[in-house]
């Protein structure tokens, strides 16, 4: 797991990312234009091994972005896409050397998918599209504690755009009480 100490790191540099944006949605990050912003290239692929969800990769001192077109608009993507920006803003000086290219894979299943560079862009990912800051102000706004039920999980995922397991993981890691 990830001390606080880097912790702090990766939610900075989120948070730096976030400050350089606008949003018009009270609480969802759109993430797209975030990578369109930076001048990332995203690129839609028909399909990738169904062990990986996207990936990212310098070619030619450009930054790509790799996801499966009929991820783009689903939750499962928008957090593949924070993750690879997370790979891309995080481990920019260490990545993998790949047909010439340097490429990092998102893994849904096996020993990658522990890895610590996974893990940091994991926590990324979950930074960038469900800041603290304004995680707070929608639990103050729908629950009056800070015991969240089941069905709080649900709104809250919807009003972020993510899944029901990305809030659940980043509702503990900010101490709620869940259930």
């Amino acid at each position: 797991m990830l001390d606080l100490r880097k912790k702090k790191q990766i939610k900075k540099a989120a948070d730096d990312i976030l400050s350089c944006v606008h949003s018009d949605n009270e609480f969802s990050i759109d993430i797209l234009a975030i990578v369109n912003d930076l001048r990332i290239n995203l690129v839609p692929v028909e399909e990738l091994d169904s062990s990986i969800s996207g990936f990212s990769a310098v070619r030619n001192g450009k930054k790509i972005i790799g996801l499966v077109k009929s991820d783009l608009e689903t939750e499962r993507g928008r957090f593949t896409v924070a993750h690879e920006l997370g790979h891309l803003t995080l481990h920019q000086n260490s990545l993998i050397n790949y047909s010439g290219q340097e490429v990092f894979f998102r893994h849904n299943h096996g020993p990658e998918k522990y890895d610590i560079k996974e893990i940091e862009a994991n926590y990324f990912a979950a930074c960038i599209l469900m800041p603290e800051d304004k995680l707070q102000k929608c639990v103050s706004e729908l629950f009056s504690s800070n015991f969240m039920p089941a069905s709080g999980i649900e709104t809250l995922a919807r009003n972020f755009k993510v899944s029901t397991t990305a809030m659940t993981v980043r509702l503990c890691d900010l101490g709620y009480n869940l259930f």
